[in-house]
């Protein structure tokens, strides 16, 4: 499959989802989540997504809305279910408690090495599991909100489950392997690495394209998202509560978190635990992604400072600088200058 096929291939709705500071190993593994354990696990398929990696560890995600809602609604569905839920709660558990001793016991990489593939296998579900908890549970939260028991034991445990990513890619950093896919098995000599695309798909599991074509591909991607970047106001879904002004300090990258100043207006693409040491210092917190239960919206509840996920293009609309009410109260934010 070449990239004109695979551009042939992608539907019109095709956008952004997501960019995090993921490792090329785990973006290989996670890749796979989507065409292979959403089906084994749950039914429910992806037809395309796709990670581009640039800068080594740093991953942009494209998938469709359409099939990204038809997988939100389906696992909702199942979460009315009592022992469904019960069933995600106590894998989702199982998994970050198999995470957490695993980092600590294979602390180099022959152990590392030993337990590969029982990693990757478990790395695969354990995010699967991840996904179906968190949009599970957020589809319950706006159909079925009475389901107080149900969602506060998904809420819960996806807690409890937050750190199991950040570290395992300061472990796989640690080791020396964040730069490789998961199935290249020579880990002991150098590697040159490049821009890289990923296209998972359950036709043909995956595509690698590199320096022009990834532009193309991409850059097609991009075109299909039209942003209105007049726009002086942007909705989302409020996880607490206030109203406020402050001046917007826009973060991108992780790398750029020492510019945030307290009473800054953070906005974002997503908050990780890496954010945790500025966000209680901060004015307001408005994210591009999340839900109710996303990082931000924990962390923020915790710390009764105002803030919207879900905003979609925030990061685009609100530059540093930018005078900015966000009315949490309501779910808006506006520009003021």
């Amino acid at each position: 499959m070449n990239y004109k096929e695979v551009l042939n291939q992608l539907p019109k709705d095709y956008k952004k989802q997501a960019t995090r500071d993921l490792t090329v190993f785990t973006t290989s593994i996670f890749g796979e989540t989507y065409v292979i354990s959403f089906k084994e696990l749950f039914d429910i398929e992806f037809p395309s997504i796709l990670w581009v990696i640039r800068n080594r560890n740093m991953m942009t995600f494209y998938r469709s809305d359409k099939d990204h809602e038809l997988f939100r609604e389906i696992i909702g569905k199942k979460c009315i279910n009592k022992e469904f839920s019960i069933y995600l709660v106590k894998e989702l558990k199982n998994y970050t408690d198999w995470f957490n001793k695993f980092l600590v016991e294979c602390n180099n990489l022959d152990l590392f090495i030993l337990k590969r593939e029982m990693f990757i296998n478990n790395y695969r579900k354990f995010f699967a599991f991840h996904q179906a908890v968190c949009w599970g549970s957020d589809y319950l939260l706006e159909h079925h909100s009475e389901m107080h028991e149900i969602i506060k034991a998904l809420g819960d445990v996806y807690a409890y489950n937050e750190r199991v990513v950040p570290d395992v890619e300061k472990y796989l950093m640690d080791l020396g392997i964040d730069h490789f896919h998961y199935y290249e098995t020579d880990y002991k000599g150098d590697k040159t690495f490049r821009d890289e695309g990923l296209f998972f798909s359950y036709g043909k599991k995956e595509e690698h394209f590199f320096g022009d074509e990834l532009n193309k591909v991409e850059g097609y991607i991009v075109s299909l998202d039209k942003i209105d970047y007049g726009l002086k106001e942007l909705k989302g879904t409020t996880t607490c509560l206030g109203k406020v002004r402050g001046v917007v300090k826009n973060i991108k990258d992780v790398n750029q978190l020492h510019l945030a100043k307290p009473e800054d207006i953070l906005v974002t693409g997503m908050t990780r635990p890496q954010f945790n040491h500025i966000l209680k210092n901060c004015r307001a917190i408005v994210c591009n992604e999340g839900n109710i239960l996303s990082h931000a919206a924990i962390l923020t509840r915790e710390f009764n400072i105002p803030c919207i996920v879900g905003t979609k293009n925030a990061t685009e609309i609100f530059q540093n600088g930018d005078f900015v009410e966000v009315d949490a109260d309501n779910g808006i934010v506006r520009k003021l200058n």
